[in-house]
């Protein structure tokens, strides 16, 4: 799960990670 997490920081930089989780 933690690889998908990184993964789709990269694919769409997101200047909240927070609202990913």
């Amino acid at each position: 799960m933690f690889k998908v997490q990184q993964q789709q920081q990269q694919q769409a930089p997101n200047p909240r990670p927070v609202v990913l989780r």
